[in-house]
């Protein structure tokens, strides 16, 4: 056990399709924060704003929910929320955050003496990437165009090939797909994206101070086969008996199954290290600070696998064929 002898783990995904849809994996966090509007409550996550910047809000509207489906891999601005969650508990009104363990780490600080009032949802973190790459790369891509929407896990060609799509006013749109042309994509799941901070992690295992702890279910197929499809399925730990509490309220939204933490923590490794720190990094540093209009262009170029990268890869592939 990493937090304590209650904790249990869950493969899960939503039994809506459109759900799943909109979701980065099964869906789980929609029917938690349903769970709390329809009890009078307020819940504070992601969206974008107008410019297509990550930052954090407060709403009891369930539209606003769906705003905060998916993933966003850019650092988010929450600046004012832990002001505004404080009015809201300090009046008897129940919060659900949802964020990354930094951030769980920060509002448990704050607004922990309201116990059961607050409730934390935490997602297993890769680390983010700087707002400047974002808002660059933003600005490189639309051009002359206005942008209507962004998606980080567009799952057309599938959940593990997902893709990062931009759909403008004039109903065009562009999309990358991780395993192909997501060169964005790429740069971030390989590290050179990632910021000092996160490299430097020290809110890991029994350092989430979180009630749930919501990750990607990879490898589902060597689990529990008949969860495995193109629409992902979530793994989901519960650590307190108030997450426990939530967590049984929007079972019945769910196919689940029990599976050891353990095996969650194998198939999430984020969950229990930061990611290690990779030479390119610091070079795409140096470049993208030297010329952040050319973003695409630098993207690209070190998205690209190294020379070694390839052999071993080839390598690898052949001995799997012998």
């Amino acid at each position: 056990m990493i937090w304590n002898s209650d904790e249990k783990g869950y493969a899960c995904k939503s039994t809506e399709k459109n759900i799943r849809i909109n979701s980065s994996s099964g869906g789980i966090f929609y029917y938690l924060a349903k769970k709390i509007i329809e009890e009078d409550g307020y819940v504070c996550g992601c969206v974008y704003d107008a410019n297509f910047m990550p930052r954090h809000i407060v709403s009891n509207q369930l539209s606003d929910v769906k705003l905060m489906m998916g993933s966003k891999y850019a650092t988010s601005d929450w600046s004012g929320c832990i002001t505004e969650m404080e009015q809201l508990l300090s009046k008897g009104e129940k919060v659900l955050f949802s964020g990354v363990p930094c951030q769980i780490a920060a509002v448990k600080k704050a607004l922990g003496k309201y116990g059961d009032l607050f409730i934390c949802v935490s997602v297993v973190c890769h680390g983010t990437f700087d707002r400047k790459i974002w808002a660059e790369y933003l600005k490189q891509v639309k051009k002359d165009k206005k942008i209507a929407s962004v998606t980080m896990r567009d799952k057309s060609k599938g959940w593990s090939n997902y893709g990062l799509k931009i759909v403008f006013d004039d109903n065009s749109s562009i999309i990358n797909y991780r395993k192909e042309d997501g060169y964005l994509l790429k740069c971030f799941t390989d590290g050179v994206l990632e910021r000092e901070p996160c490299l430097n992690c020290i809110f890991k295992g029994s350092k989430i101070e979180a009630d749930l702890l919501l990750g990607d279910g990879w490898n589902m197929e060597k689990v529990y086969p008949e969860m495995e499809d193109s629409l992902g399925t979530s793994l989901a730990v519960v650590i307190t008996t108030l997450g426990n509490k939530l967590f049984d309220s929007i079972k019945e939204c769910l196919d689940y199954r029990s599976i050891p933490v353990d095996k969650i923590v194998e198939m999430n490794p984020r969950i229990l290290t930061s990611e290690r720190d990779i030479p390119n990094r610091k070079k795409f540093q140096r470049d993208f600070e030297k010329n952040p209009s050319d973003i695409c262009n630098l993207l690209k170029k070190y998205a690209k696998p190294s020379y070694a990268n390839r052999a071993r890869s080839l390598i690898a592939r052949v001995i799997k064929k012998r």
